[in-house]
Order: structure tokens, then C-alpha cells, then sequence
């Protein structure tokens, strides 16, 4: 009886809560949500239907590699589709309240800092989430085909989930500190971009100079160039499809996939943790107790 009280109590305090409700009505409930969420799954279903008819013209059959290979492609379009869609999604979140001059009000109510950003960065998400989890008939047409097990097809969506809610934080994070929307969004472009694109390149350029300074054929990698690999969000992915094939992954015995859910889980929330300590209330606060402490001292 207790347990289900706690349980409604909390489903209660989270759907009634002001800014999350808001949030959603007016992302959810705008002409724009179900306009937009149609032309994404008609997009993504007709490049699903054009492949399978262009495999299987004249043939009439669809093998279980172009169904592998179908797989891949839709989950690398809808990787893509998170790293360029997420940033603009949050990195205005405080600062166009901001900008709107309504941060001030919000930060006048009861609600705490960590209320205001998580509510915040849940209804945003929420969107993305939507579009994702449409795509679930997509998913089920291929894996009628085989090629693939349902382990990858489980993997993929929880890979979705940590790779939102990290460049989530990423945006978050700008939005606090940064006032200008359109600046907190470049760079939050910026950072995505360094991580996927630059840690690939100083990777390449690190293994290319280690391996010239060996006399073996095959020369093996240090510990430290297999890391800087796996902090490359695109490896990781990959090693979803290519567990045993990806250079230097398999000379250690790190799992890819579950470095990638650990490093950046743990990373979006201490990124998320800064963003609600760098808000105003939270440091205002802290001066507050530290003057009382030295009055009472005094």
C-alpha cells in the first residue's frame, strides 16, 4: 500500500511539474510535432522500400547481407540525424529564457536549479526520443529479413539514448553559460564535431607515427591509442557491427560499447551536474551562507 502511494505520489509530482508540462505543450502540442514526425518516418521509409526494391529487382529475393546492410545504413542515418538536430534542441534552453527575460521569474520560484534544468533537458529530449522510437516498424521489416540479432537491435536504441542525452548535456551546458542562443549553439556544434571528427584524426596521426617507429610488419599499439580510439563515438558504434574487425580494438579487452555507455553516460551527467551548479540561485546561496557564517562568527 505504501509502495503504491510513493508510486503515485511520484507520477504525480513529475506530469504536474510546471516547467516539464509546459515544455511539453508546447513542443507536443504544436501543428508543427505531428508534420514534422511524418515527413522523418516518410523519409526513413522510403529509403527502407527503396533499397529493399532495388536488392530485390528482377530477383525477387532479399538476403539476409542486404538486410545486415540495410541495418547499418538506417542506424547510421538516424546517429547523424542525433548529432545535428540535438545541439540546436538544447543549447537554447536557458539562454533564450534568457533572451525572452523570463529567467529571472523562473528562478524566483520555488523550483530548484536542478528541477528547472532536468525538466528542461527531459522535454527536449522527449522530441528526439519520439522520433526515434517511430522507427521501431522500420527496425521490425528489417529484422524479418535476418542478418541481424535482436542483441544489435537493442544495443543500437541504447546507444541512441546515451549519445542524446550526452550532447544533450553538451548543449545544456553552453546554454548556462553562454547568453546568445546562436553562439551557445555553434559551439555546441563545435564540440560534437571535435569529438566524432578530431579524436579520429589525432588517433590516425597517433597510431601512424607510433607504427613507423616499429621494425615489425604488424606492430602492436600501445593501451593509450586503443583508448583514444574507443573515445571516438563513431568507433564505438561501428564495433556494434565489426566487433572483431576494427584495428587495434581486438588486441585488448575493452568492449567498445560498453566504454562508450560508461565514459559518456558518466560524462552528460557531470555536464548536466555543472550546468545546474553554474546557475545563478545555486551561487547566490552559497555567498548567503558564507556572509551569514561570518556574521554569526563576528
Amino acid at each position: 500500500m505504501c509502495l503504491w502511494r510513493l508510486r503515485r505520489e511520484s507520477r504525480t509530482v513529475v506530469w504536474n511539474h510546471p516547467v516539464l508540462s509546459k515544455e511539453f505543450r508546447l513542443r507536443m502540442r504544436s501543428a508543427r510535432t505531428p508534420w514534422v514526425l511524418s515527413l522523418y518516418l516518410l523519409v526513413m521509409g522510403g529509403i527502407v522500400l527503396t533499397y529493399i526494391s532495388l536488392q530485390t529487382a528482377g530477383g525477387g529475393y532479399f538476403n539476409p547481407e542486404g538486410s545486415r546492410i540495410l541495418f547499418m545504413l538506417l542506424s547510421a542515418l538516424q546517429l547523424v540525424f542525433i548529432g545535428f538536430v540535438t545541439p540546436g534542441l538544447t543549447a537554447g534552453l536557458i539562454s533564450g529564457e534568457r533572451e525572452r527575460q523570463t529567467l529571472a521569474v523562473l528562478l524566483t520560484t520555488n523550483l530548484s536549479t536542478a528541477s528547472i534544468v532536468i525538466s528542461k533537458l527531459v522535454a527536449a529530449l522527449s522530441f528526439m526520443t519520439l522520433l526515434i522510437v517511430s522507427t521501431m516498424p522500420l527496425y521490425a521489416i528489417v529484422l524479418l529479413f535476418g542478418g541481424v540479432s535482436p542483441l544489435q537491435f537493442v544495443q543500437i536504441f541504447g546507444f541512441y539514448f546515451v549519445a542524446m542525452f550526452f550532447i544533450g548535456s553538451v548543449g545544456v551546458l553552453y546554454s548556462v553559460l553562454i547568453q546568445r542562443t546562436g553562439v551557445a549553439t555553434v559551439l555546441a556544434y563545435a564540440t560534437v564535431a571535435v569529438i566524432v571528427v578530431g579524436t579520429l584524426i589525432v588517433g590516425m596521426f597517433a597510431a601512424q607515427f607510433y607504427a613507423l617507429d616499429q621494425t615489425s610488419p604488424q606492430p602492436q599499439m600501445p593501451f593509450w591509442v586503443t583508448v583514444w580510439f574507443l573515445l571516438n563515438p563513431m568507433v564505438d558504434f561501428m564495433s556494434i557491427f565489426f566487433a572483431n574487425e576494427l584495428p587495434f580494438i581486438d588486441q585488448t579487452d575493452v568492449n567498445p560499447y560498453l566504454f562508450f555507455l560508461s565514459v559518456y553516460g558518466v560524462s552528460g551527467v557531470v555536464l548536466l551536474g555543472f550546468s545546474i551548479y553554474l546557475l545563478p540561485p545555486v551561487r547566490r546561496k552559497r555567498r548567503d551562507q558564507g556572509a551569514w557564517s561570518k556574521m554569526e562568527r563576528g
